[in-house]
């Protein structure tokens, strides 16, 4: 993820109670590297607990033209 400006204020990410975090990514592995060290944030105390990853590999997703 890139972000270029800031105008919008979207950093620092808001993680409020429930929060879902969908990762798409190329590699499969990069995507469970992400969830794996989200949860290790988590047995940390430095995200929510309620806080729920997943993650999947672009090319299994449906593409749809209009």
């Amino acid at each position: 993820m890139t972000l270029v400006q800031n105008n919008k204020q979207l950093l620092p990410i808001k993680i409020l109670p429930n929060t879902r975090i969908h990762v798409l990514t190329p590699w499969l592995e990069r995507g469970a590297g992400i969830a794996m060290q989200i949860i290790k944030l988590q047995e940390e105390q430095k995200l929510p607990k309620d806080l729920q990853v997943s993650f999947s590999k672009m090319a299994d997703t449906n593409n749809v033209s209009s």
